[in-house]
């Protein structure tokens, strides 16, 4: 049978989050890419991929670094995150704690920064240490209704329209006489929106600044007030293969994995538990078709649709919603 791919006709600018390397250029320092699993860096100008404010407040960013003339050796890499309104929230990491004497200057658009200082002892964009920040730590972005708060270091789909399409396939297998258990949550972009359909919810992540914005977002959306039955909305900051007990039989499972796919013992306990049904969003195929075929001798997938998230890439994402035999 032929999966279904659907997107919208926004082929450019639809990206919402980027992170630049850097690169020497004849001007200076520039912005680069890395090529896929190599350490040779790629100048450029500008990504077409990403929202336009996005690019604009990176070269806003870049003229500040030579300006002050930063070296390649104290120069970590930049995040910047933008939402539909093009508002842009930005961090720069850097390998050493330096001075500085001014920053870029926020504007309608560009509306928070942070400086990091980040070891050398990781290549990653880790924030060791906060040097200067200004204006706003977060964005708010709308899904379905539903105003969603999330940083910098929160997990958020990247192709908004098309995200929200995935949402309204999620919403059509969903219970109101069922809780619903979500793991790899982030700041409950797939549950939060959706949260008329379902009796109540577990949100699951294991970084810390997503799941505060999970327990906010949630508040905002009245979602935390007592009940007869207990908490409507919950969360926990935790990695979701040490809290598998959360994973029953009368619960809907909706999980969102990195690209490694689901741990062993989230497999596991699925397996053991025999939830009635588990919705599964996956941006790699591969390792969600690796742990279907491990379901499969208890679930059967009854519905399968997939998303192009990301135009002009070799990627897509993947919706399979599994039931039991």
């Amino acid at each position: 049978e032929r999966l279904e791919i659907v997107g919208d006709e926004n082929i450019w600018g639809y990206r919402n989050k980027m992170e630049d390397s850097f690169g020497e250029g004849d001007g200076g320092i520039t912005l680069s890419f890395f090529e896929r699993g190599k350490k040779v860096r790629r100048c450029i100008e500008a990504c077409e991929l990403a929202n336009s404010e996005i690019n604009r407040v990176a070269k806003l960013i870049l003229e500040l670094i030579n300006k002050h003339k930063i070296t390649m050796r104290s120069l970590k890499a930049m995040i910047l995150r933008s939402n539909l309104k093009n508002e842009v929230i930005a961090a720069l990491f850097i390998k050493d704690k330096l001075e500085f004497a001014d920053f870029p200057e926020l504007d309608k658009n560009f509306v928070g920064f942070k400086l990091f200082y980040s070891t050398h002892k990781s290549p990653a964009s880790v924030p060791t240490a906060l040097l200067y920040g200004v204006g706003q730590d977060c964005l708010t972005e709308e899904l379905l209704g539903a105003k969603l708060k999330y940083g910098i270091f929160s997990f958020f789909q990247i192709n908004i329209p098309v995200f929200e399409m995935a949402l309204a396939d999620i919403g059509k297998f969903l219970d109101k006489n069922k809780s619903v258990v979500d793991f790899y949550s982030g700041v409950g972009s797939i549950s939060l929106p959706l949260y008329n359909m379902y009796k109540g919810a577990v949100l699951v992540d294991s970084c810390e600044e997503a799941i505060g914005f999970a327990r906010e977002n949630a508040r905002d959306l009245s979602l935390t007030l007592p009940s007869a039955e207990g908490r409507e909305i919950e969360t926990t900051c935790m990695p979701a293969e040490r809290v598998t007990e959360l994973i029953e039989s009368d619960k809907i499972l909706i999980v969102d994995p990195p690209r490694a796919g689901l741990h062993d013992k989230v497999i596991e306990r699925i397996l053991e538990q025999k939830p009635a049904r588990v919705i599964y969003l996956s941006c790699n195929l591969s390792t969600q078709a690796r742990d279907i075929k491990l379901l499969s001798e208890v679930y059967k997938v009854v519905f399968t649709k997939l998303y192009n998230f990301f135009p002009r890439t070799p990627h897509v994402e993947g919706l399979a919603v599994l039931e039991g035999h």
